[in-house]
């Protein structure tokens, strides 16, 4: 199994520098967003490594929905609320083990896990264009039941 590391490294990490001077890893660093998609088609697997001692748990994982149309099977650890609304699209790895087993799993099955399409057509249905005309409908239900109360008259 190769690795690919794309990000700034922020802090030293037990093992680091093992994993950059190993052949079977390759570290690129911060890369501008815009080129990111090529990498990501690449993969067999994405892995987001998240941590609980940060914003997290309660951020919107933009990494998680431009991983989402290739398809690959996504891996994570920590939390995130917004991922973890979604349990057939990514594998929560709650710790190393957990982790290991599920990575021996997809590689067992060629990192064909059957949740393709699924993620794919989950991924289209996260545009700008759709989440705006969920909020503008949200906003018309509020505003007719508003003007149905008789406190609004």
């Amino acid at each position: 199994m190769r690795w690919l590391f794309i990000g700034p490294v922020y802090r030293e990490v037990p093992g680091l520098a093992e994993l950059q001077s190993s052949p079977r890893c390759r570290f690129l660093g911060a890369l501008p967003y815009e080129t990111l998609q090529p990498y990501f088609a690449t993969l067999d697997a994405a892995l987001l490594p998240l941590t609980d001692d940060d914003i997290n748990p309660c951020s919107s994982p933009v990494r998680f929905f431009s991983q989402l149309p290739t398809g690959q099977p996504i891996l994570y650890t920590g939390t995130c609320a917004q991922i973890a609304e979604t349990p057939s699209l990514a594998y929560h790895c709650a710790d190393g083990q957990a982790l290991t087993a599920t990575l021996k799993n997809l590689a067992a099955t060629g990192f064909d896990d059957g949740r393709a399409e699924e993620r794919h057509r989950f991924a289209m249905g996260c545009t700008w264009d759709q989440r705006a005309a969920a909020i503008a409908q949200a906003l018309e239900a509020v505003l007719e039941a508003r003007s149905r109360t008789p406190a609004a008259r």
